[in-house]
Formats: structure tokens, sequence, C-alpha cells
């Protein structure tokens, strides 16, 4: 059993912003991710599973930016299982059942 509290739809953000670098608002996130679903829920989606990504310290806020965005740092944890080390392999997009479970 695992003891980690992301959700496959987590992961698979955590993986994008880590991956392409960056800093991403949760628009650009769902609009990626969350191809089949309209962009305001899809951006909403993504803004919950970054604000949870933050607060367990996998992702940082920047600060001083006019939105939130979000990027994977040095200062980062990688979430149990991943690693800060960026993969080459293209981000799997997430069904729209998965990112409302």
């Amino acid at each position: 059993m695992s003891l980690n509290p992301c959700s496959e739809g987590m992961l698979k953000a955590f993986r994008l912003v880590r991956d392409a670098g960056g800093w991403w608002t949760a628009a650009e996130v769902g609009k990626q991710l969350l191809r089949d679903m309209d962009a305001a829920r899809a951006a909403q989606t993504a803004g919950r599973w970054l604000g949870a990504l933050a607060r367990h310290g996998y992702v940082a806020r920047r600060p001083g930016a006019p939105t939130c965005t979000y990027g994977v740092t040095s200062a980062c944890l990688p979430p149990d299982g991943e690693s800060l080390v960026p993969s080459t392999r293209p981000p799997v997009l997430v069904e729209a059942d998965e990112a409302l479970a």
C-alpha cells in the first residue's frame, strides 16, 4: 500500500510541470492535460491538483508573480516513486472521469 497522497491526475500534473520546466498556470496545465474538458472546468481541476501539490512541497509557487504560477524547483520534494529529474517522454492525457476522482 502506498502512502503517496497524490491522485493519478496530480502525478500527471507534477510530471508535466517538471518535464516541461518553467512556470505554469492552472489554465495551462488544464489545457494540456484535460483536452476533452471545457476550459474553465479544466483550469479548476488543474488548480486543485497544483494547490495540493504545492501544499505537499512537490511544486513551488512563483513568488511575486501577478498570477498564481507553479514550477518544480530544486527546493521541491518529489512524490513517492518520482524524481525531480525531467523525463523525455511525452505527457499522458487525463481522462475526464479520472480527473474528477
